[in-house]
């Protein structure tokens, strides 16, 4: 497995919720992680959900134990949750550090909007 290249190690550092350890052993483990971002529109049906360890840049993320089959899910179809790799969530974090208490609604251009995940958390 290849090495994390130090640089991006050392610019993450004080990053606030940078966990230096998780962040390596995430990413060198191989490991598949499936993450989820909760619709907060849809409160009642999340309630069949497995529990997950929250994303720490993503108020609705969490991580889930294990990947279960989103096919059969009545909440997946629900529209109760949408399956988003954690890193696309980080927009949430950007925005919420540049804009902590917009009043007014923002223009955004989304040009990389294919399937328009990141989308629905502007």
């Amino acid at each position: 497995m290849p090495q994390l290249p130090a640089g991006l190690i050392e610019s993450l550092k004080n990053a606030k919720g940078f966990d230096e350890d998780s962040f390596i052993n995430v990413h060198q483990s191989g490991q598949q992680v499936t993450s989820i971002r909760l619709n907060p529109q849809k409160h009642t049906a999340t309630a069949s959900l497995p529990q997950g360890k929250p994303v720490p840049w993503c108020a609705e993320g969490l991580y889930l134990p294990e990947r279960p089959s989103f096919t059969f899910d009545p909440a997946f179809h629900a529209g109760a949750y949408y399956v988003q790799e954690a890193s696309s969530m980080f927009i949430y974090h950007i925005l919420n550090q540049l804009y902590p208490a917009q009043q007014h609604p923002l223009t955004v251009l989304d040009l990389c909007a294919a399937p328009g995940g990141k989308s629905t958390l502007l």
